[in-house]
């Protein structure tokens, strides 16, 4: 219970910060984030089998985001989607490992993703962060 409060509260944190202090293509990723995150876990409510095998909702959840984020990097100039698309592509991968009946442990099945998605959400920060510096220091070179 305290892993999905902490997801939760990171969520919030990138990407609100993102929302408030980034520019388009930190928004966009934002938002395609809180929206993976909350379809996530109304697929886990409803059909969710809690990480015991494969669920096929939330495979395609993060397919989807995965095909947003690599979208996202081909339309823009910043180099976060590249390394978020890169991250979130491990953590699809992880399903499709479980998918092809190997044998993972539910609770390592489920910090394999939540480290992915963790890691996702910490180079979202990051070009938020590049973002806002870029334009604090253009903003005090124009008179």
């Amino acid at each position: 219970m305290i892993w999905q409060f902490a997801t939760i509260a990171a969520l919030v944190a990138c990407c609100g910060y993102a929302l408030g202090f980034g520019g388009t293509t930190e928004r966009v990723g934002a938002a395609m984030m809180v929206a993976a995150l909350s379809l996530t876990s109304l697929a886990l409510y409803l059909f969710g089998t809690f990480y015991q095998t494969a669920d096929v909702a939330i495979i395609l959840i993060d397919v989807a985001l995965l095909a947003g984020l690599i979208a996202l990097a081909l339309f823009s100039d910043r180099s976060w989607p590249l390394w978020a698309s890169a991250f979130h592509m491990v953590g699809t991968v992880t399903h499709m490992a479980l998918l092809g009946n190997a044998v993972i442990a539910p609770i390592a099945y489920a910090h394999t993703l939540g480290l992915w998605y963790y890691l996702t959400l910490l180079s979202l920060l990051i070009g938020t962060i590049n973002y806002h510096r870029a334009t604090r220091a253009l903003n005090r070179k124009q008179p």
